[in-house]
């Protein structure tokens, strides 16, 4: 290989110094986070499950139904859920 392109692997293998961490993302504060979620607006998903086997209903079933316990312990908690 070309001295030039083992140099350009170098560079794109180590895009910082060896042991040196990454730089860190701020997080976001509580405000931040509120204005993010403010994007999503919920929706209510209807399908018709008749056609999926066994399996797949009660799985479907299952999902929905931890979804609901999980967004009432939230409102318990007092979280925002929309």
């Amino acid at each position: 290989m070309p001295r030039a392109c083992c140099f350009g692997l170098l560079l794109l293998a180590a895009p910082w110094p060896v042991g040196a961490e990454p730089p860190a993302a701020a997080m976001p504060d509580a405000a931040q986070l509120e204005a993010m979620a403010a994007r999503f607006a919920p929706v209510d998903i209807t399908a018709d499950a008749s056609r999926l086997p066994a399996n797949e209903r009660q799985a479907t079933r299952r999902c929905s139904s931890s979804c609901s316990r999980t967004r009432a312990r939230s409102a318990a908690r007092g979280c925002a859920t929309s």
